[in-house]
């Protein structure tokens, strides 16, 4: 039948006697082919070239954003050391500001980190705080003097 395969005409699938080939383009070459093997082999060397800047690309985006943390997490607390050693704020307080203080700069949209609204951040947070435990003050007074009253 090698006349049919130099003139061009190919038997029509399963009409060969023994043969292997399908109708799945898939399974028109075995992998155990040396050269499917050498093609699979520049596959993987080519996914991983393609897989190994982007890691670099999102390791980088990961140390820039944690440096900017890091930066917003030192000036908040330059800014809020006085407030903790004039003890206008306790410690869990200070914790408490200093989570919710780096977590909103971090997330804010401009993406900078000024000084001067950060400390414009920490005092209206102090402000708060000390409002707040002057009001669960009154809070818990009144609540006492209901109770003491017959």
């Amino acid at each position: 039948r090698s006349s049919d395969l130099m003139q061009g005409n190919l038997p029509l699938l399963g009409s060969v006697a023994g043969s292997a080939v399908t109708s799945e383009p898939g399974n028109l070459a075995m992998a155990s082919e040396p050269g499917m093997q050498s093609a699979s082999i520049g596959d993987f060397e080519e996914k991983t070239s393609i897989i190994k800047p982007s890691l670099d690309r999102i390791t980088q985006e990961y140390l820039k954003k944690l440096h900017i943390q890091e930066r917003a997490v030192e000036e908040v607390k330059l800014a809020i050391k006085p407030y903790y050693q004039t003890r206008e704020i306790t410690k869990d307080e200070y914790k408490d500001i200093l989570r919710k203080a780096v977590s909103k700069i971090c997330h804010s949209k401009s993406g900078e980190i000024n000084p001067v609204k950060v400390a414009n951040l920490i005092k209206a947070y102090v402000e708060r705080y000390k409002h707040l435990r002057r009001h669960k003050r009154e809070i818990e007074e009144f609540h006492d003097f209901i109770v003491e009253s017959p």
